[in-house]
Order: C-alpha cells, then structure tokens, then sequence
C-alpha cells in the first residue's frame, strides 16, 4: 500500500490566503519581501475548497453523468468523420481521448446514449420552471415601454408595449453571493506555486531516488530572458544579452535592482557580414536566398544554446546536483 503524501495548511494570513505544503511541518522560510533567499518552500499551491457536485443537475457534465462519457459524445458530435479525408484525424482524436490517463472506461460502460441524446436534444426547450428554479436566484419579469405615434397616426399618442421574457438575477443577490462565497479559490501569483511547478515537483517526489541518495530533492526554476540591444544611436554596434533568474526566489525581490538576483548568462552573437562572402564563395555566383540566411542564423542560434546547455548541464538536469544551502540542508 502506497503511503498518503503528507499535507499541511499554515495558519493563513489576514486577508485570508493561505498555502498547503506537502510536507509534515510548516517551512522555516517563506520567500516574501526583505527576507533572505535561502531556501525557499515547496507549497502545492493556494487550494480551493470546491463544491460537491454530485447531484445529476447539478453536475458539470450534463447532460452526460461525468467527463468520459461527455469526451466520447463531444466526439461523436462534432468530431467524428467517415470521409476518408479526414478518417484518420477522427480515428487519432478518439485514440487521444480513450487512451488519456484521465479516460475511465468503467464510467461509459452504463451509459444510456439513448436518453442522453434525448435530452441534449430538449436542452433548447427546456421548461420556464426548470430554467427559473428557485435556487438560481432568476426572475421573470413583464417589461412595458412607452411607444409614441404621431397625430396622423391611426392610434395617435403613447402607446405601452410589453416584452414577457426578460429574465433577470436580483443584483444584490449577486454581490451577496459573491462577497460572502465561503469558497477559495487558487491565487497565482509566484512561479514556485504555479501548476506546472507543482506538477513537476510532485513528479520529482514520486520518482525513484539516485542510488545510495536519501538527501531531500528540489527543483530549481530557471527564467531566461533575452533581448537584442542597439548601444549607440549611430553606428551598429549592438549586444544580445541572456538573463537568467532563479524563480525559487520570490518576484518582488527579482524586480529589485539593489537584490542583484540576474546574471548574465550568454552574449548571443548574430551572422557577421563576412558571412556573405563565406556564402557567396562556396555558392558560386550568386548568393542563396532568404531561406538559406534564415537557416543559418537558425542553426548558429541554437548551436549557442547547445554551448549553454552543455554535458554539465544535462547530467544535473538528469540526475540532480548536490548542494549545500545556507540553512545547511
């Protein structure tokens, strides 16, 4: 039996977010302003405690009773084809969808596809009653406006039209709903509690260790920035900087000068104009077109980060790299 990943809420903060950890004590350091950059935490993320939905009407889903029933009619619907045109894309859209980790074949196997069709096709005409229940918070309501013919009008004067469907929500009722939504609802704000970070962190987590290692693992976030730069107003002297932020570390001390948490990475360095003479030698006559430059700048461009992201480099993106943090961890 597989043992449940520990999970603990700090206490909160006074406009009421808080984070989950998947650890078993709460950090000794948070990466927030004006505090050192040692080691930042491992939240999983800012969590949002939803509704149960378990109720047929009020499922997300419906008419369809969960998601793989629904994945499977939405491509029946609209995306399957017996043309042979476009077969094999269909046939490639539906493999996608049965195959997907997330697909669970228990959950079509009792599905009556008579009775859903049924009501997606009764979806438009619907009853007013059903559509105006109570817990929606929707009205119905008459609407008269003052239409006004001239005098030499057959029915001279104002005269009250009616329009009977207008439906409405109460705009009170709406600010109480959402002012006091007991509700959370996830927060983004820092790369260390995005998804993808999490996600990434989690499967770090899950993954077998290194032989003979039993030290914690973390993943270091890198930011590239990269942007050519024109030095002089005259001349063409320029510089193509990279970057590089550690995004463990939170952004409202990356976006401090006075914090110095950039380095310089790299100077890209683009074709030089002897570059045409080097083409125009082994080419004959004639310079290659626009499509020979593009794939030469393309090929220099990623040959520099292929220098970047050298054996070193892999083999720590492969297996880790041991360090010792200030907290001595």
């Amino acid at each position: 039996m597989e043992r449940a990943t520990p999970c603990i809420q700090d206490s909160g903060q006074f406009i009421g977010l808080f984070r989950l950890y998947n650890a078993e004590t709460l950090p000794h350091h948070e990466p927030v302003l004006n505090e050192p950059t040692h080691n930042p935490p491992q939240p999983i993320g800012l969590q949002a405690k939803l509704t149960d939905q378990s109720s047929p009407a009020d499922c997300p889903f419906r008419p369809y009773l969960n998601e793989s029933s629904m994945l499977l009619g939405d491509w029946y619907w609209n995306q399957s084809s017996h043309s042979k045109s476009s077969f094999k894309s269909s046939f490639k859209k539906l493999l996608s969808i049965i195959g997907d980790a997330t697909f669970r074949p228990e959950d079509i196997r009792n599905t009556n596809w008579l009775a859903v069709d049924r009501e997606l096709g009764n979806l438009g005409t619907m009853d007013v009653e059903e559509w105006l229940n109570e817990d929606t918070g929707w009205e119905h309501t008459t609407i008269s406006i003052s239409v006004p013919f001239s005098q030499c009008s057959l029915h001279p004067g104002l005269m009250h039209y009616s329009l009977s469907h207008f439906y409405h929500r109460s705009l009170m009722s709406i600010i109480r709903e959402k002012v006091l939504d007991p509700t959370h609802h996830r927060v983004y704000g820092e790369l260390f509690t995005s998804l993808a970070f999490l996600e990434v962190h989690r499967k770090l987590q899950e993954s077998p260790a290194e032989p003979e290692c039993d030290l914690p693992r973390r993943i270091t976030a890198l930011m590239f920035w990269s942007d050519a730069t024109q030095l002089t107003s005259f001349g063409n002297a320029k510089l193509w900087p990279v970057y590089m932020y550690l995004g463990n570390i939170s952004k409202h001390e990356r976006c401090q000068p006075s914090s110095h948490l950039c380095a310089h990475a790299a100077y890209l360095q683009t074709l030089p104009d002897d570059f045409k003479d080097f083409a125009l030698e082994h080419s004959g006559s004639k310079l290659p077109g626009d499509t020979f430059f593009m794939h030469c700048h393309r090929e220099l461009f990623h040959a520099q980060w292929q220098e970047l992201l050298d054996n070193d480099f892999v083999q720590a993106y492969e297996h880790g790299m041991l360090l010792t943090c200030h907290d001595r961890i």
